[in-house]
């Protein structure tokens, strides 16, 4: 009984602790009311935040590169209305995007990734070389095109650590 308690509440930390740290979703509209746009056209995001794309019309995608070139980032492929294709940026920088179907005609739209906010350091910091150029953002399309679990505010989601954090300690101080 004692090392499911524990077991219990170590679970418990975990799952508060990952869900205290995730990042912002914001919702990119592909041919809203069957035009051809992403809309909106630039999305300013922060590092760590995901971009949920939503198709609201068919024959379109969302493939990253410049001047209809794919760079091999990401790439939805050409879906149908109700599609849903999500992309976490795991670092600061520009990406440009576009509709493999109708880049010709101007569907192009652009993440920009800002850089996450400097913390004030108590201690001279030591200069570390950082490797060449921000990694690739990862796509994570979940069952039928979605995400694969509902993403939720970040003010949520720290509500939710908290509660769990609390509930593992209660388990753990019943010993």
């Amino acid at each position: 009984m004692r090392c499911s308690r524990v077991r219990l509440s170590l679970i418990l930390l975990i799952l508060g602790a990952a869900a205290v740290g995730q990042g912002t979703t914001f919702t990119v509209q592909v041919a809203p009311g069957g035009s051809l746009v992403f809309s909106p056209a630039s999305q300013t995001i922060g590092v760590g935040d995901t971009v949920h794309w939503v198709w609201a019309a068919s024959g379109h995608s969302t493939t990253s590169g410049n001047a209809c070139m794919a760079s091999g980032l990401w790439d939805s492929g050409v879906q149908g209305t109700g599609f849903m294709f999500d992309v976490t940026f795991p670092a600061a920088g520009s990406f440009n995007y576009f509709c493999s179907v109708h880049c010709g005609l101007g569907m192009t739209g652009t993440i920009i990734v800002g850089p996450p906010p400097t913390p004030t350091p108590t201690v001279p910091a030591t200069p570390t070389p950082t490797p060449s150029g921000p990694p690739p953002p990862t796509a994570t399309p979940g069952p039928g095109g979605g995400p694969a679990v509902p993403a939720l505010s970040p003010p949520l989601l720290t509500v939710l650590g908290v509660l769990l954090a609390i509930a593992a300690l209660l388990l753990l101080r019943r010993h």
